[in-house]
C-alpha cells in the first residue's frame, strides 16, 4: 500500500518545491530591482509575501519587466 502512495507524494513534493522556488525567486528579484517608485517595489514585495503562489506568478508575468537592474 505504501508503494502506491510514494509516487503521489513525490509529485506533491515537487509541485510544492516549484511553487516555493517561484515565490523565493520573485522576492529576491524584486528586492534587487529598481522600480519607478518605491511604493511599487513595496507593493510587489508585500504581494509576493502575502500571497506566496499567486503573488509569485503575478510578479513573474506582470512585474518582472517593470523594474530595471540596479547595475
Amino acid at each position: 500500500m505504501t508503494s502506491t502512495l510514494a509516487p503521489w507524494f513525490l509529485v506533491v513534493l515537487g509541485a510544492a518545491g516549484i511553487c516555493l522556488f517561484i515565490s523565493f525567486w520573485a522576492i529576491w528579484h524584486a528586492y534587487w530591482r529598481v522600480f519607478p517608485t518605491s511604493q511599487e517595489k513595496a507593493l510587489w514585495l508585500v504581494g509576493v509575501v502575502m500571497l506566496p503562489v499567486l503573488g509569485g506568478l503575478a510578479y513573474l508575468f506582470f512585474g518582472r519587466n517593470r523594474g530595471r537592474s540596479s547595475r
